[in-house]
């Protein structure tokens, strides 16, 4: 139950320096997009990036401590993107042997009608 504060206070810290460092190293333009990123697609990643520039270059910590700061984000989003990618190869699979089964009972169906047709004249 505590570890749930604990999180979300690593996210706001991460998502801060991480704005810090996109807002340093390439302009505040790049910080909004980020943040609008996250907040629209759940889109991480170029605020995890930003963390460790934020860190290092702005808040001139050394690289390690910089790397801690980024790992939470990295640690969190490598099998989340894992998990997706399957989940869409899945999915994938799942929708295309759908749509295969539906196309074969409308042929199925196209044939019986044409054959009642025939069969009535």
């Amino acid at each position: 139950m505590l570890l749930i504060p604990a999180f979300i206070a690593v996210g706001i810290f991460q998502a801060i320096v991480g704005g810090l460092g996109l807002d340093y190293l390439i302009g505040a333009w790049a910080m909004w997009l980020a943040l609008f990123a996250l907040a629209f697609f759940r889109f991480s990643l170029p605020l995890v990036v930003g963390a460790y520039f934020g860190a290092t270059e702005v808040l001139e910590w050394p690289w390690y401590v910089g790397l801690l700061c980024t790992l939470p984000g990295l640690i969190f989003r490598i099998p989340g993107l894992v998990i997706e990618t399957i989940q869409t190869v899945v999915l994938r699979k799942t929708v295309l042997e759908q749509r295969r089964q539906f196309l074969e009972r409308r042929v199925i169906a196209l044939e019986d009608e044409a054959s009642r047709r025939s069969d009535q004249q």
